[in-house]
This record gives structure tokens, sequence and C-alpha cells, in this order.
């Protein structure tokens, strides 16, 4: 590559033991080569309960399809898609 910045993805399912929040941080700590507990705190960019509650199936169990969220962290701007994805871009 020369210079060009890369994407980096993670999908997830909603029934994973792992919170949004967890999945966010480790998608960031894997695009930039840091380690998980050294990313910048998700906290700083938005609230993780909220966060959580967004992305939340409604009524109990029926997973959400549509919309996204997208706010920066540890340099990185970081893309979550109801349909479980995450994306970091450096």
């Amino acid at each position: 590559m020369t210079g060009a910045a890369e994407d980096y993805a993670v999908q997830f399912e909603w029934d994973d033991t792992e919170s949004v929040t967890y999945r966010v941080a480790e998608a960031v700590a894997e695009a930039t080569g840091d380690d998980p507990t050294a990313v910048d705190s998700i906290a700083t960019a938005v609230d993780p309960d909220a966060l959580e509650a967004l992305f939340a199936p409604r009524n109990g169990d029926e997973q959400r399809n549509e919309g996204h969220l997208t706010f920066p962290v540890a340099g990185c701007d970081v893309m979550i898609y109801a349909h479980g994805e995450v994306v970091v871009h450096e």
C-alpha cells in the first residue's frame, strides 16, 4: 500500500456474550495494532450504556436490521451497523 488508509471490519452476532462496546474496542485494537487495554476508552466518545441500548434487540428478541452510528475513537472513525458489523477506518 502507498499510504492509503484501510478499513478493518468485524461481524458480530447479537447473541455473542461480548458487548457491542467490547467489540468496538477489539476492532479498534486490531485495526491500530494496539493492545485492547491500550485503546482510548470508548466512553470518551459515546456512553457505553446508550450504545448497548441503541443496538439491543427490540421487544426482547427482535433483531435490529437498520441504522448505524459513527464516532471517533483513538484516531479512527468507527461505524457500527445494526446488522452487526463494526468498521474501523484509520
